[in-house]
């Protein structure tokens, strides 16, 4: 918080009498725009009535200027001069809430505010009040003697006196997903999905922090990249540049929404899934060879059984005809012949004894 006019070093020395109103700026930086209040702000402006002049009373005010249905919303009066009487008191009303494109109108007021004393010049309050449907609120705000008499009043639809009255927007919802696993050298992102009402002036920021622990903490210490300022121009996909982290290791990401004055609308969680890029400083292993299917059967189908069995028996039967034909010609050799082959033996002296003739 900074205060002005509080010290001898800033101390405000009107030289001349008249309105004062005091303008603070803020020239931004990366991460905050600029911003200028408002000359018109009641709260922020002062009168120095001239020498040995009297100072008649006087009211201005200035109304909550926006507001969402069901929010709370006032007014302030800014009471001026130097023969406040004794007894005086202010009253607030409302009336509405109104469509904005008719004219003001004050009839019967939705509100009104209690009777506020007052004593001396500054500035008083009207207490909040509600609405549940959106349109324009008109103020007019009276000041009294203690007899109850007028002795200012403010004007229907009067500059700043109009508090206007939206319906609620739909949530502002911020979904990211970084890149999960980059090898060293090569480079990584984080990317932001926008959905709900965007309000104008939204900008986004992505960050960065390497982590040297198992516990998520996103400190200013860690932090090694910050995006470039990204401007939202609606609902939609958005993504931060690339960046190539120097080092192996764990990095999570963090996503910032701001309004136009800078107030931040969302931040990420430092940790949250989908927001970590590992940074792997070795080659990922390469995939084992395709080991060889069995081979495929081809031909006969269901009958190779058969032809196996067939095989068997041709080659077993071809076995004993060969055993036996041996064997007939060792008995031969030896002089013995049996009964059963005595045919043979005829037909082959038979066959000898044609050759020879």
């Amino acid at each position: 918080m900074y205060k002005l006019g509080y010290t001898d070093e800033d101390k405000i020395v009107p030289t001349e009498p008249g309105f004062y109103v005091l303008v603070t700026t803020f020239t931004g930086d990366d991460r905050v725009q600029p911003y200028a209040s408002s000359p018109a702000d009641v709260l922020e402006r002062f009168y120095v009535p001239p020498t040995n002049t009297e100072v008649p009373v006087s009211v201005v005010t200035q109304a909550t200027p926006e507001a969402f249905v069901g929010a709370p919303f006032s007014d302030t009066a800014l009471v001026q001069g130097a023969t406040i009487p004794d007894g005086a008191y202010l009253v607030f009303r409302a009336y509405g809430p109104h469509p904005a494109d008719t004219d003001p109108v004050c009839e019967t007021p939705f509100y009104v505010s209690e009777e506020i004393p007052v004593t001396q010049a500054g500035v008083y309050q009207s207490g909040t009040t509600t609405v549940e449907t959106a349109g324009n609120v008109y103020w007019i705000e009276t000041l009294y003697n203690t007899d109850g008499e007028i002795i200012t009043e403010g004007t229907c639809g009067a500059p700043g006196e109009t508090t206007v009255v939206k319906e609620h927007p739909e949530e502002l919802i911020v979904k990211t997903n970084a890149v999960p696993t980059v090898k060293l050298g090569d480079p990584a992102h984080d990317v932001a999905t926008v959905t709900g009402t965007v309000p104008d002036g939204a900008r986004l920021l992505f960050e960065a922090y390497r982590q040297d622990t198992d516990t998520a903490t996103c400190t200013p210490d860690e932090l090694v990249f910050t995006s470039k300022v990204i401007d939202l121009d609606g609902p939609g996909e958005y993504a931060s540049d690339e960046v190539i982290f120097e080092k192996a290791g764990t990095y999570y990401w963090v996503e910032t929404v701001t309004d136009q004055d800078g107030t931040i609308l969302h931040r990420g969680v430092c940790g949250a899934p989908y927001e970590t890029t590992t940074v792997t400083d070795t080659p990922d292993e390469p995939g084992k060879p395709d080991v060889p299917g069995e081979l495929a059967h081809t031909g006969g189908g269901d009958w190779w059984p058969l032809g196996l069995a067939g095989g068997l028996m041709a080659a077993a039967t071809g076995g004993v005809l060969l055993f036996g034909r041996r064997l007939a010609i060792a008995r031969e050799r030896a002089g013995y012949v049996r009964d059963e082959d005595l045919p043979f033996e005829e037909f082959k002296a038979q066959f000898e004894g044609a050759k020879e003739d």
